[in-house]
């Protein structure tokens, strides 16, 4: 069965939120044989077969569309949907009424307990959330809005956006958040909410006031924003912020193993990490720094632009008056590491040093253990990130 919905770029993931939903109303919970294709040659898009509790066989799934990211028609086919016809109206009102999604959508209210691994953050709140600590060290219940259409539909979308609101916490405090274990529950305590606008503290330097992380003005803002609406900027900013997330916990992984609680023989099996880090440190900082909009040099020769990711880089951790020398000897080693194989030391050292030349190394020897500071380049990445972010919260705090 084939069916005219043309929903544009804006409108198509909520027609097929609002779809799933209506499937699961009207023919029972199911799943997904989620194996999604494009032809792009036919303008097709392929989902995969989709269950449900009336169904005996899956329905193939697949829509078509006349520009990239929107949907003219969707196509639900089976040979049991062919042959009965009670399953055909329930498959038809369900077209019809995720093509009129609005009136569906309710708003709800979440609430997670999420657990920091150093200290947990002091009582903060927005228009569309709220952070609170409780009796239990390092555990805080962090409560948002969520626009869902059914219960399924509201525990994707709020574990989509937890998951944004933790990269900007761990951007804000230089730390590392996780989801609580299910076991880990705590009562509300009353702390005084702090109201800050800083957010030039630098290193060791961080905003932490009677044991509790204070989180800034804009970085509130910022996550109300979020919770609502994206646009393609406030994208950009939360990848940068998912890479720094990422690259912290392989740092505190070698720095803080003992805090997380880690087997020692565990944390041997996760080692090496430090070029994993370095990795993402760099790519969160690529990824801001797609905010600079300049017209690349061309060349002399061909007249083709020239793009230097680097230097755009160098140019963006200068724009907020940060160590761009730390960043220019990870981002060299960073790239030797990606391109050639050249790891930070050889893992070698067994409580005593053995020195021995390496001639592809900078210091002409061998490293046995590795001596980049990944805090240092952590203190940089989030210091431009935090600064960052007061920059494009400009004119939301009226």
């Amino acid at each position: 069965m084939e069916f005219i919905v043309n929903m544009g770029k804006d409108k198509a993931n909520m027609f097929l939120r609002a779809l799933w939903s209506q499937i699961r109303l009207n023919l029972g919970k199911g799943g997904w044989n989620y194996q999604p294709h494009k032809v792009g040659s036919n303008n097709l898009i392929h989902f995969g077969w989709l269950s449900a509790e009336m169904l005996k066989d899956p329905l193939e799934v697949s829509i078509k569309y006349k520009h990239k990211g929107s949907i003219f028609t969707i196509s639900l086919e089976s040979s049991e949907l062919q042959e009965k016809e009670e399953l055909q109206k329930k498959v038809e009102v369900s077209i019809q009424n995720a093509m009129n999604f609005e009136p569906l959508v309710n708003k709800v209210n979440v609430s997670s307990y999420i657990k920091a691994l150093e200290c947990p953050i002091g009582t903060s709140s927005g228009d569309n959330f709220s952070i609170h600590p409780t009796d239990i060290s390092s555990l805080n219940i962090l409560s948002f809005s969520v626009l869902g259409f059914d219960k399924v539909d509201t525990d994707s979308q709020a574990q989509v956006t937890l998951n944004k609101i933790l990269d900007v916490l761990s951007v804000e405090t230089q730390s590392v958040f996780f989801y609580a274990n299910h076991d880990e529950k705590g009562k509300t305590t009353k702390i005084k909410e702090i109201e800050t606008e800083d957010s030039h503290w630098y290193g060791t330097n961080r905003p932490i006031l009677n044991g509790h992380f204070t989180i800034s003005k804009k970085a509130k803002l910022f996550i109300d924003n979020i919770i609502v609406e994206e646009n393609e900027e406030n994208k950009r900013y939360l990848n940068a912020c998912r890479l720094f997330h990422s690259a912290h916990k392989y740092n505190m992984l070698r720095y803080e193993h003992e805090n997380l609680n880690i087997p020692e023989e565990f944390r041997k099996l996760i080692l090496p990490n430090e070029e994993v880090a370095a990795v993402l440190y760099m790519s969160a900082l690529e990824v801001a720094s797609n905010s600079i909009k300049e017209k690349p040099k061309k060349c002399e020769l061909c007249g083709n632009p020239i793009y230097s990711i680097s230097s755009r880089v160098i140019k963006y951790v200068q724009g907020f008056e940060a160590n761009d020398y730390a960043v220019k000897n990870f981002y060299n080693d960073r790239s030797i590491y990606l391109h050639t194989g050249g790891f930070f030391s050889d893992q070698s050292y067994i409580g005593t040093t053995i020195p021995q030349l390496d001639p592809s190394n900078a210091s002409g020897c061998k490293s046995h253990i590795p001596m980049k500071n990944l805090l240092s380049i952590s203190d940089v990445v989030s210091f431009c990130l935090r600064q960052h972010l007061q920059d494009i919260t400009i004119g939301h705090d009226n």
